[in-house]
Protein backbone atom coordinates (compact mmCIF):
# COMPACT_ATOMS: atom_id res chain seq x y z
CA UNK A 1 0.00 0.00 0.00
CA UNK A 2 1.30 3.44 -0.97
CA UNK A 3 1.38 5.68 2.09
CA UNK A 4 3.22 8.62 0.55
CA UNK A 5 0.35 10.99 1.21
CA UNK A 6 2.20 14.28 1.61
CA UNK A 7 5.74 13.52 0.51
CA UNK A 8 7.54 15.48 -2.19
CA UNK A 9 10.68 14.59 -4.06
CA UNK A 10 13.85 16.55 -3.33
CA UNK A 11 13.50 18.29 -6.68
CA UNK A 12 9.88 19.23 -5.97
CA UNK A 13 10.75 20.58 -2.51
CA UNK A 14 13.48 22.77 -3.97
CA UNK A 15 11.22 24.01 -6.74
CA UNK A 16 8.47 24.88 -4.23
CA UNK A 17 10.93 26.46 -1.79
CA UNK A 18 12.60 28.64 -4.41
CA UNK A 19 9.23 29.94 -5.58
CA UNK A 20 8.41 31.00 -2.04
CA UNK A 21 11.81 32.64 -1.44
CA UNK A 22 11.74 34.41 -4.81
CA UNK A 23 8.32 35.88 -4.03
CA UNK A 24 9.45 37.04 -0.56
CA UNK A 25 12.62 38.66 -1.90
CA UNK A 26 10.73 40.40 -4.71
CA UNK A 27 8.18 41.69 -2.20
CA UNK A 28 10.79 43.09 0.19
CA UNK A 29 12.86 44.66 -2.58
CA UNK A 30 9.87 46.41 -4.20
CA UNK A 31 7.82 47.11 -1.06
CA UNK A 32 8.39 50.89 -1.03
CA UNK A 33 7.12 51.12 -4.62
CA UNK A 34 3.78 49.51 -3.71
CA UNK A 35 0.81 51.14 -1.98
CA UNK A 36 0.79 50.55 1.78
CA UNK A 37 -2.74 49.12 1.77
CA UNK A 38 -4.60 46.36 -0.01
CA UNK A 39 -6.69 47.06 -3.10
CA UNK A 40 -9.84 44.97 -2.94
CA UNK A 41 -12.62 45.27 -0.39
CA UNK A 42 -13.67 42.49 1.96
CA UNK A 43 -16.72 41.79 -0.20
CA UNK A 44 -14.60 41.61 -3.35
CA UNK A 45 -12.12 39.26 -1.71
CA UNK A 46 -14.89 36.99 -0.45
CA UNK A 47 -15.99 36.44 -4.04
CA UNK A 48 -12.39 35.86 -5.18
CA UNK A 49 -11.53 33.14 -2.66
CA UNK A 50 -14.96 31.48 -2.37
CA UNK A 51 -15.05 27.87 -3.63
CA UNK A 52 -16.18 24.42 -2.49
CA UNK A 53 -13.76 22.17 -0.62
CA UNK A 54 -11.37 20.92 -3.34
CA UNK A 55 -11.29 17.15 -3.68
CA UNK A 56 -8.41 16.94 -6.13
CA UNK A 57 -4.89 18.34 -6.05
CA UNK A 58 -3.97 21.77 -7.44
CA UNK A 59 -0.51 22.45 -8.92
CA UNK A 60 1.69 24.50 -6.60
CA UNK A 61 2.50 27.00 -9.33
CA UNK A 62 -1.22 27.76 -9.59
CA UNK A 63 -1.51 28.19 -5.83
CA UNK A 64 1.49 30.54 -5.83
CA UNK A 65 -0.03 32.58 -8.63
CA UNK A 66 -3.24 33.00 -6.64
CA UNK A 67 -1.30 33.93 -3.51
CA UNK A 68 0.92 36.41 -5.35
CA UNK A 69 -1.83 38.04 -7.40
CA UNK A 70 -4.93 37.86 -5.20
CA UNK A 71 -4.08 37.16 -1.57
CA UNK A 72 -0.94 39.01 -0.48
CA UNK A 73 -1.51 42.25 -2.42
CA UNK A 74 -4.93 42.60 -0.80
CA UNK A 75 -3.75 43.04 2.77
CA UNK A 76 -2.23 46.12 4.30
CA UNK A 77 1.57 45.98 4.43
CA UNK A 78 2.40 46.75 8.05
CA UNK A 79 6.13 46.84 7.29
CA UNK A 80 5.66 49.45 4.54
CA UNK A 81 7.64 52.68 5.07
CA UNK A 82 4.42 54.71 4.69
CA UNK A 83 2.25 52.60 6.98
CA UNK A 84 1.65 54.79 10.05
CA UNK A 85 -1.65 53.35 11.33
CA UNK A 86 -2.25 51.81 14.74
CA UNK A 87 1.11 50.26 15.75
CA UNK A 88 2.88 48.85 12.68
CA UNK A 89 4.90 45.66 12.59
CA UNK A 90 8.11 46.63 10.77
CA UNK A 91 9.69 43.14 10.83
CA UNK A 92 13.11 42.34 9.31
CA UNK A 93 14.19 39.83 6.69
CA UNK A 94 16.52 37.78 8.90
CA UNK A 95 13.65 37.14 11.31
CA UNK A 96 11.39 36.23 8.39
CA UNK A 97 13.89 33.57 7.33
CA UNK A 98 14.22 32.39 10.94
CA UNK A 99 10.45 32.08 11.19
CA UNK A 100 10.47 30.04 7.98
CA UNK A 101 13.11 27.74 9.48
CA UNK A 102 11.20 27.35 12.74
CA UNK A 103 8.06 26.35 10.85
CA UNK A 104 10.00 24.13 8.45
CA UNK A 105 11.57 22.14 11.27
CA UNK A 106 8.19 22.04 13.07
CA UNK A 107 9.78 22.66 16.46
CA UNK A 108 7.70 22.12 19.61
CA UNK A 109 8.84 24.45 22.38
CA UNK A 110 6.33 23.66 25.12
CA UNK A 111 8.38 21.02 26.93
CA UNK A 112 12.14 21.11 27.46
CA UNK A 113 12.67 17.39 26.93
CA UNK A 114 10.95 17.59 23.53
CA UNK A 115 12.49 20.88 22.45
CA UNK A 116 15.75 21.06 24.39
CA UNK A 117 17.51 23.50 22.08
CA UNK A 118 14.41 25.60 21.50
CA UNK A 119 13.85 25.92 25.24
CA UNK A 120 17.45 27.00 25.81
CA UNK A 121 17.27 29.59 23.03
CA UNK A 122 14.05 31.02 24.47
CA UNK A 123 15.54 31.09 27.98
CA UNK A 124 18.57 32.93 26.59
CA UNK A 125 16.47 35.48 24.69
CA UNK A 126 14.40 36.13 27.80
CA UNK A 127 17.55 36.60 29.86
CA UNK A 128 18.75 39.11 27.28
CA UNK A 129 15.47 41.00 27.55
CA UNK A 130 15.39 41.07 31.35
CA UNK A 131 19.06 42.13 31.45
CA UNK A 132 18.56 44.84 28.81
CA UNK A 133 15.57 46.16 30.77
CA UNK A 134 17.52 45.87 34.04
CA UNK A 135 14.78 43.92 35.81
CA UNK A 136 17.10 42.22 38.27
CA UNK A 137 18.73 38.77 38.63
CA UNK A 138 15.53 37.03 39.70
CA UNK A 139 13.57 38.05 36.59
CA UNK A 140 12.24 35.65 33.99
CA UNK A 141 9.51 35.51 31.39
CA UNK A 142 7.88 33.75 28.49
CA UNK A 143 7.22 34.55 24.83
CA UNK A 144 3.58 34.75 23.80
CA UNK A 145 1.46 35.56 20.76
CA UNK A 146 1.32 39.26 21.64
CA UNK A 147 0.30 41.92 24.12
CA UNK A 148 -3.24 40.65 24.61
CA UNK A 149 -2.14 37.25 25.92
CA UNK A 150 0.79 38.79 27.80
CA UNK A 151 -1.51 41.20 29.62
CA UNK A 152 -3.93 38.38 30.41
CA UNK A 153 -1.10 36.31 31.86
CA UNK A 154 0.38 39.24 33.79
CA UNK A 155 -2.96 39.98 35.41
CA UNK A 156 -3.56 36.28 36.10
CA UNK A 157 -0.18 36.18 37.85
CA UNK A 158 -1.09 39.27 39.87
CA UNK A 159 -4.36 37.65 40.96
CA UNK A 160 -2.69 34.40 41.97
CA UNK A 161 0.20 36.00 43.89
CA UNK A 162 -1.78 38.78 45.57
CA UNK A 163 -5.16 37.12 46.09
CA UNK A 164 -4.59 33.38 45.83
CA UNK A 165 -7.28 33.11 43.16
CA UNK A 166 -10.66 34.69 42.35
CA UNK A 167 -11.79 37.35 44.81
CA UNK A 168 -15.04 39.27 44.38
CA UNK A 169 -13.78 42.09 46.61
CA UNK A 170 -10.57 42.81 44.67
CA UNK A 171 -10.12 46.08 42.74
CA UNK A 172 -7.71 46.82 39.88
CA UNK A 173 -6.89 50.38 38.77
CA UNK A 174 -5.96 51.88 35.41
CA UNK A 175 -6.46 55.05 33.37
CA UNK A 176 -8.92 55.66 30.56
CA UNK A 177 -5.97 55.37 28.15
CA UNK A 178 -5.23 51.75 29.11
CA UNK A 179 -5.32 49.30 26.21
CA UNK A 180 -8.53 47.32 25.80
CA UNK A 181 -6.66 44.01 25.96
CA UNK A 182 -6.29 44.57 29.71
CA UNK A 183 -10.06 44.93 30.08
CA UNK A 184 -10.58 41.80 28.03
CA UNK A 185 -8.05 39.92 30.17
CA UNK A 186 -9.71 41.02 33.39
CA UNK A 187 -13.12 39.92 32.11
CA UNK A 188 -11.71 36.52 31.15
CA UNK A 189 -10.31 36.24 34.67
CA UNK A 190 -13.78 36.81 36.10
CA UNK A 191 -13.50 40.43 37.25
CA UNK A 192 -16.77 42.34 37.07
CA UNK A 193 -17.11 45.93 35.86
CA UNK A 194 -17.37 47.02 39.50
CA UNK A 195 -13.91 45.57 40.18
CA UNK A 196 -12.22 47.47 37.34
CA UNK A 197 -11.66 51.11 38.32
CA UNK A 198 -10.95 53.21 35.21
CA UNK A 199 -9.72 56.65 36.26
CA UNK A 200 -9.72 59.78 34.08
CA UNK A 201 -6.31 60.61 32.67
CA UNK A 202 -4.73 64.02 33.15
CA UNK A 203 -4.02 66.61 30.43
CA UNK A 204 -0.91 64.67 29.40
CA UNK A 205 -3.07 61.54 28.88
CA UNK A 206 -1.39 59.92 31.91
CA UNK A 207 -2.76 58.22 35.02
CA UNK A 208 -3.59 60.93 37.54
CA UNK A 209 -1.79 59.99 40.74
CA UNK A 210 -3.89 62.17 43.02
CA UNK A 211 -7.07 60.61 41.67
CA UNK A 212 -5.56 57.13 42.06
CA UNK A 213 -4.52 57.74 45.66
CA UNK A 214 -7.91 59.17 46.62
CA UNK A 215 -9.77 56.29 44.95
CA UNK A 216 -7.67 53.69 46.76
CA UNK A 217 -8.44 55.40 50.06
CA UNK A 218 -12.18 55.41 49.31
CA UNK A 219 -12.10 51.74 48.38
CA UNK A 220 -10.21 50.80 51.52
CA UNK A 221 -12.74 52.67 53.62
CA UNK A 222 -15.63 50.78 52.05
CA UNK A 223 -13.96 47.47 52.81
CA UNK A 224 -12.88 46.19 49.39
CA UNK A 225 -9.37 45.05 48.40
CA UNK A 226 -7.19 47.20 46.12
CA UNK A 227 -4.62 44.79 44.67
CA UNK A 228 -3.23 45.92 41.29
CA UNK A 229 -2.37 49.03 39.26
CA UNK A 230 -1.95 48.78 35.48
CA UNK A 231 0.67 51.29 34.33
CA UNK A 232 0.90 52.40 30.70
CA UNK A 233 4.37 52.47 29.18
CA UNK A 234 3.50 54.12 25.88
CA UNK A 235 -0.24 54.27 25.22
CA UNK A 236 -1.52 53.31 21.79
CA UNK A 237 -3.39 56.60 21.43
CA UNK A 238 -0.61 59.10 22.07
CA UNK A 239 2.48 57.28 23.34
CA UNK A 240 2.03 58.75 26.81
CA UNK A 241 3.84 57.15 29.73
CA UNK A 242 2.28 57.01 33.18
CA UNK A 243 4.30 58.30 36.21
CA UNK A 244 6.04 54.97 36.74
CA UNK A 245 8.26 55.77 39.76
CA UNK A 246 5.27 57.23 41.61
CA UNK A 247 3.14 54.20 40.79
CA UNK A 248 5.88 51.88 42.05
CA UNK A 249 6.19 53.87 45.28
CA UNK A 250 2.42 53.82 45.84
CA UNK A 251 2.25 50.07 45.17
CA UNK A 252 5.03 49.48 47.68
CA UNK A 253 3.28 51.54 50.35
CA UNK A 254 -0.15 50.00 49.79
CA UNK A 255 0.98 46.46 49.02
CA UNK A 256 -0.27 46.41 45.42
CA UNK A 257 0.93 44.62 42.31
CA UNK A 258 2.29 46.83 39.51
CA UNK A 259 1.64 45.53 36.00
CA UNK A 260 3.34 47.56 33.26
CA UNK A 261 1.73 47.39 29.83
CA UNK A 262 4.85 48.16 27.80
CA UNK A 263 3.69 46.28 24.70
CA UNK A 264 4.30 49.42 22.66
CA UNK A 265 6.86 51.47 24.55
CA UNK A 266 8.99 48.92 26.39
CA UNK A 267 11.68 48.72 23.71
CA UNK A 268 12.38 52.46 24.11
CA UNK A 269 14.51 51.41 27.12
CA UNK A 270 17.12 50.23 24.58
CA UNK A 271 17.61 53.77 23.27
CA UNK A 272 20.11 55.28 25.68
CA UNK A 273 19.05 58.83 24.90
CA UNK A 274 15.38 58.05 25.61
CA UNK A 275 15.70 55.46 28.39
CA UNK A 276 15.03 58.06 31.08
CA UNK A 277 11.46 58.38 29.80
CA UNK A 278 10.77 54.84 31.06
CA UNK A 279 12.31 55.26 34.51
CA UNK A 280 10.54 52.87 36.87
CA UNK A 281 9.25 50.46 34.20
CA UNK A 282 11.87 47.91 35.18
CA UNK A 283 10.51 47.93 38.74
CA UNK A 284 7.12 46.56 37.68
CA UNK A 285 6.15 43.16 39.08
CA UNK A 286 5.09 42.10 35.59
CA UNK A 287 5.74 43.74 32.24
CA UNK A 288 4.30 43.13 28.78
CA UNK A 289 6.53 43.75 25.77
CA UNK A 290 5.85 43.07 22.07
CA UNK A 291 8.94 42.23 19.99
CA UNK A 292 6.74 42.26 16.88
CA UNK A 293 6.39 46.00 17.35
CA UNK A 294 9.53 47.96 18.22
CA UNK A 295 11.96 45.04 18.15
CA UNK A 296 11.16 44.50 14.47
CA UNK A 297 10.00 40.88 14.60
CA UNK A 298 7.38 39.26 12.32
CA UNK A 299 3.96 38.47 13.74
CA UNK A 300 3.43 37.07 16.23
CA UNK A 301 5.95 37.47 19.05
CA UNK A 302 4.92 39.02 22.35
CA UNK A 303 6.37 38.56 25.78
CA UNK A 304 5.63 38.69 29.50
CA UNK A 305 8.48 39.45 31.91
CA UNK A 306 8.26 39.14 35.70
CA UNK A 307 10.70 40.25 38.39
CA UNK A 308 10.20 37.02 40.36
CA UNK A 309 10.61 33.90 38.23
CA UNK A 310 8.70 31.74 40.71
CA UNK A 311 5.48 33.67 40.17
CA UNK A 312 4.85 32.27 36.68
CA UNK A 313 5.26 28.69 37.85
CA UNK A 314 3.01 29.31 40.85
CA UNK A 315 0.31 30.64 38.55
CA UNK A 316 0.37 28.32 35.54
CA UNK A 317 2.03 25.00 36.37
CA UNK A 318 -0.23 21.97 36.08
CA UNK A 319 0.39 18.27 35.56
CA UNK A 320 -1.08 15.33 33.67
CA UNK A 321 -0.30 11.63 33.47
CA UNK A 322 0.42 12.03 29.75
CA UNK A 323 3.27 14.45 30.61
CA UNK A 324 5.03 12.17 33.08
CA UNK A 325 8.26 12.01 31.03
CA UNK A 326 8.53 15.81 30.90
CA UNK A 327 7.73 16.69 34.52
CA UNK A 328 11.31 16.82 35.81
CA UNK A 329 12.22 19.51 33.27
CA UNK A 330 11.88 23.30 33.12
CA UNK A 331 9.02 23.61 30.69
CA UNK A 332 7.68 26.81 29.21
CA UNK A 333 4.25 25.20 29.22
CA UNK A 334 4.47 25.46 33.04
CA UNK A 335 4.99 29.23 32.80
CA UNK A 336 2.05 30.12 30.58
CA UNK A 337 -1.29 29.11 29.11
CA UNK A 338 -0.03 27.08 26.14
CA UNK A 339 1.28 23.54 26.05
CA UNK A 340 1.65 23.52 22.27
CA UNK A 341 4.01 26.38 21.46
CA UNK A 342 5.90 27.24 18.31
CA UNK A 343 9.55 28.30 18.25
CA UNK A 344 8.96 32.05 18.62
CA UNK A 345 12.40 32.68 20.08
CA UNK A 346 14.37 31.80 16.94
CA UNK A 347 13.60 34.98 14.93
CA UNK A 348 14.44 37.22 17.87
CA UNK A 349 17.62 35.28 18.68
CA UNK A 350 18.81 35.14 15.08
CA UNK A 351 18.15 38.81 14.31
CA UNK A 352 19.85 40.06 17.49
CA UNK A 353 22.83 37.84 16.72
CA UNK A 354 22.96 38.94 13.07
CA UNK A 355 22.52 42.68 13.51
CA UNK A 356 23.78 43.17 17.06
CA UNK A 357 21.76 44.95 19.73
CA UNK A 358 23.48 48.23 18.82
CA UNK A 359 21.58 48.25 15.53
CA UNK A 360 18.28 47.90 17.36
CA UNK A 361 19.22 50.75 19.69
CA UNK A 362 20.01 53.04 16.75
CA UNK A 363 16.85 52.09 14.86
CA UNK A 364 14.61 52.80 17.86
CA UNK A 365 16.23 56.19 18.45
CA UNK A 366 15.93 57.08 14.75
CA UNK A 367 12.24 56.23 14.52
CA UNK A 368 11.48 58.39 17.56
CA UNK A 369 12.99 61.35 15.68
CA UNK A 370 10.66 60.68 12.73
CA UNK A 371 7.59 61.60 14.79
CA UNK A 372 9.38 64.70 16.06
CA UNK A 373 10.16 65.66 12.45
CA UNK A 374 6.48 65.19 11.59
CA UNK A 375 5.49 67.45 14.48
CA UNK A 376 7.74 70.22 13.22
CA UNK A 377 6.20 70.02 9.74
CA UNK A 378 2.64 70.07 11.05
CA UNK A 379 3.55 73.20 13.01
CA UNK A 380 4.35 75.00 9.74
CA UNK A 381 1.15 74.08 7.90
CA UNK A 382 -1.71 76.63 7.99
CA UNK A 383 -4.90 75.39 9.70
CA UNK A 384 -3.18 72.34 11.17
CA UNK A 385 -2.74 71.86 14.90
CA UNK A 386 -0.58 69.45 16.90
CA UNK A 387 -2.83 67.94 19.58
CA UNK A 388 -0.28 65.86 21.49
CA UNK A 389 3.40 66.45 20.82
CA UNK A 390 5.49 63.58 19.51
CA UNK A 391 5.95 61.02 22.29
CA UNK A 392 8.08 57.93 21.65
CA UNK A 393 7.12 57.68 18.00
CA UNK A 394 3.48 58.82 18.09
CA UNK A 395 2.11 62.20 16.99
CA UNK A 396 -1.53 63.28 17.01
CA UNK A 397 -2.71 66.29 15.04
CA UNK A 398 -5.78 67.73 13.39
CA UNK A 399 -6.90 69.92 10.50
CA UNK A 400 -8.68 72.76 12.31
CA UNK A 401 -9.51 75.78 10.11
CA UNK A 402 -10.97 78.66 12.11
CA UNK A 403 -13.93 78.91 9.73
CA UNK A 404 -15.33 75.57 10.95
CA UNK A 405 -16.83 74.44 14.23
CA UNK A 406 -15.27 71.77 16.44
CA UNK A 407 -17.87 69.25 15.26
CA UNK A 408 -17.05 70.09 11.66
CA UNK A 409 -13.37 69.57 12.45
CA UNK A 410 -14.27 66.09 13.73
CA UNK A 411 -16.19 65.26 10.58
CA UNK A 412 -13.47 66.54 8.28
CA UNK A 413 -10.62 64.73 10.05
CA UNK A 414 -12.63 61.53 10.14
CA UNK A 415 -13.23 61.84 6.41
CA UNK A 416 -9.50 62.38 5.79
CA UNK A 417 -8.55 59.25 7.74
CA UNK A 418 -11.20 57.11 6.06
CA UNK A 419 -10.27 58.36 2.60
CA UNK A 420 -6.57 57.69 3.15
CA UNK A 421 -7.31 54.15 4.29
CA UNK A 422 -9.56 53.51 1.28
CA UNK A 423 -7.05 55.06 -1.11
CA UNK A 424 -4.37 52.77 0.32
CA UNK A 425 -1.23 54.49 -0.95
CA UNK A 426 -0.55 55.70 2.60
CA UNK A 427 -2.08 54.27 5.77
CA UNK A 428 -2.68 56.20 8.97
CA UNK A 429 -5.41 55.91 11.55
CA UNK A 430 -7.50 58.27 13.64
CA UNK A 431 -8.35 58.27 17.32
CA UNK A 432 -9.95 60.59 19.85
CA UNK A 433 -8.14 62.87 22.28
CA UNK A 434 -10.27 64.94 24.62
CA UNK A 435 -13.33 63.49 22.84
CA UNK A 436 -12.21 65.07 19.57
CA UNK A 437 -11.20 63.23 16.38
CA UNK A 438 -7.50 63.50 15.58
CA UNK A 439 -5.19 61.99 13.02
CA UNK A 440 -2.36 59.86 14.34
CA UNK A 441 1.05 58.86 13.00
CA UNK A 442 3.06 56.00 14.49
CA UNK A 443 6.60 56.11 13.09
CA UNK A 444 8.37 52.99 14.37
CA UNK A 445 9.54 51.67 10.99
CA UNK A 446 13.28 52.30 10.45
CA UNK A 447 12.73 51.95 6.69
CA UNK A 448 10.68 55.18 6.79
CA UNK A 449 12.61 58.21 5.55
CA UNK A 450 12.18 61.91 6.25
CA UNK A 451 10.95 62.15 2.67
CA UNK A 452 8.21 59.61 3.44
CA UNK A 453 7.07 61.77 6.36
CA UNK A 454 7.08 64.93 4.26
CA UNK A 455 5.26 63.33 1.33
CA UNK A 456 2.59 62.00 3.69
CA UNK A 457 1.96 65.27 5.49
CA UNK A 458 1.94 67.46 2.39
CA UNK A 459 -0.50 65.08 0.76
CA UNK A 460 -2.72 65.20 3.86
CA UNK A 461 -2.63 69.00 3.63
CA UNK A 462 -3.63 68.89 -0.03
CA UNK A 463 -6.45 66.46 0.71
CA UNK A 464 -7.73 68.43 3.72
CA UNK A 465 -7.90 71.68 1.74
CA UNK A 466 -9.58 69.88 -1.15
CA UNK A 467 -12.30 68.57 1.17
CA UNK A 468 -12.61 71.99 2.79
CA UNK A 469 -13.21 73.68 -0.57
CA UNK A 470 -15.69 70.99 -1.56
CA UNK A 471 -17.59 71.64 1.65
CA UNK A 472 -17.60 75.40 1.06
CA UNK A 473 -18.83 74.90 -2.49
CA UNK A 474 -21.57 72.54 -1.33
CA UNK A 475 -22.70 75.06 1.31
CA UNK A 476 -22.76 77.89 -1.21
CA UNK A 477 -24.76 75.80 -3.66
CA UNK A 478 -27.22 74.87 -0.91
CA UNK A 479 -27.69 78.54 -0.01
CA UNK A 480 -28.15 79.41 -3.66
CA UNK A 481 -30.79 76.71 -4.07
CA UNK A 482 -32.64 77.96 -0.99
CA UNK A 483 -32.74 81.49 -2.34
CA UNK A 484 -33.92 80.39 -5.78
CA UNK A 485 -36.55 78.14 -4.17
Amino acid sequence: MDNNFFGLSEEEMRRVGYQVIDLLVEHHVTLAEKPAGGHRTVAEMASVVEEPVPNQATPFSELMATAAEDIFPNNMFLNHPRFFGWVPGPSNFISVMADTLASGFNVFSGAERIGAAASQVEALVLRWLTELLEMGPGADGILTSGGSVSNLMGLATAREVMLGGPNAEAIVYCSDQTHGSNMKGLKLLGFSDDQICVLPSDQQQCLDMRGLYEQIRRDQERGVRPFCVIANVGTTNTGSIDPLPEIRALCDIEGLWMHADAAYGGAVWLSEEHQHLLEGANQADSLTIDPHKWLYQPYDIGGLLVRNADHLLATFKTSGSYLKETEAYRNFSDKGVQLSRRFRALPLWMSIKYYGISTFRKAIAYTITLAEHAGRIVGTLPDWKVITAAQIGILTFRFAPASLTLDQHDQLNGRIASHIMDEQGIVLSSTTVGERVVLRLCTINPATSHQDIETTLYYLDFLANKFLLEGISATQQEQKNRKSG
